[in-house]
């Protein structure tokens, strides 16, 4: 069967085969879940993998390809393989390169639709929401989707061995022209790992609201925006408490977690090319983040 490409995506059986050059002897590969589909009257399977290293510890981790309409992240991580198996005799790291792989191969963002729709409950395999907590409570009683439970359960899993002090998480946003970022961290808009995304992304022409108010009444500040309420996996990464099979638990909050967009406007080879040259500082923005934890 064939991928969705007329945006020019990489076919999905193409990123399966470059995300298998992670070196076994570096890295541990998990399928967090497998996605099962009819597609054409005919069923289809995808592995949601999660790749950690062997070497434990403060780490760096990168995700992509939480929606499916957003291929940049997921196309830039195939070709940056011989960089982070580098990247991984030195630090440790998690990489979850394509979230939702049926939602890729469909240019689906959601699960179970392929774009939001009114008055319809979307399930995202980046919602968090029955692991956030709101006034004590989580903000739903049970995950939206397998998917996101399995995957919020690997993530709390992976932090015991590996705790995140940076999380770049690689998004685009096909309803926008203009650009902000996400600063999840404790320094929100302020964080510097933020900033100089911004200023590498408006190098290669993507343009950015500085300030006003998103669609959602959340102020921004030189292109970011800085802790928001959401109910991701962004929000529950930054969160001090969380609700975890049943009880509240401690967690270590994120210092540095930023959410890159980039606009579908703008071609696939561009946006790759900015994806690939962000995870290619990544060794510099850590070190910046376990300054931050240094503090």
């Amino acid at each position: 069967m064939k991928t969705f490409s007329r945006d020019g995506r990489v076919p999905i059986e193409k990123l399966y085969r470059s995300y298998f050059g992670f070196d076994s002897s570096l890295w541990k590969n998990s399928v967090i879940y497998q996605q099962k589909i009819k597609y054409k009257h005919r069923p289809l399977s995808f592995d949601i993998m999660g790749f950690t290293t062997k070497r434990k510890g403060l780490a760096l981790w990168i995700i992509a390809g939480v929606h499916g309409e957003e291929p940049a992240g997921p196309n830039a991580l195939s070709t940056s393989v011989h960089y982070f198996n580098n990247l991984g005799k030195k630090l440790p790291m998690v990489i979850i390169p394509l979230a939702n792989p049926s939602g890729y191969f469909r240019d689906w963002r959601y699960v179970n639709t392929r774009r939001a729709r009114r008055n319809f409950d979307t399930h995202s395999v980046g919602d968090a929401e029955h692991i956030i907590l709101r006034n004590g409570k989580p903000l739903r009683e049970k995950a939206v989707c397998n998917e996101a439970d399995t995957l919020t359960r690997f993530l709390i899993k992976s932090s015991k061995t590996h705790p995140p002090i940076l999380i770049l998480n690689f998004h685009e946003d096909e309803s926008l022209r203009k650009l902000y970022l996400y600063s999840q961290g404790i320094l929100g808009i302020k964080d510097p790992i933020a900033n100089d995304i911004v200023h590498m992304l408006k190098r290669r022409g993507f343009i950015f609201y500085e300030k006003g108010m998103t669609r959602f009444n959340q102020p921004i500040v030189n292109g970011i925006i800085g802790n928001v309420g959401d109910g991701s996996i962004d929000e529950m990464m930054s969160s001090g408490k969380i609700f975890f099979d049943g009880n509240i638990v401690n967690k270590p909050k994120t210092k540095s977690i930023v959410v890159i967009e980039t606009s579908t406007n703008l071609p696939l080879k561009t946006r790759v090319q900015a994806h690939r040259e962000i995870m290619k500082r990544s060794e510099i923005f850590f070190n910046t983040a376990r300054k931050i934890l240094s503090n």
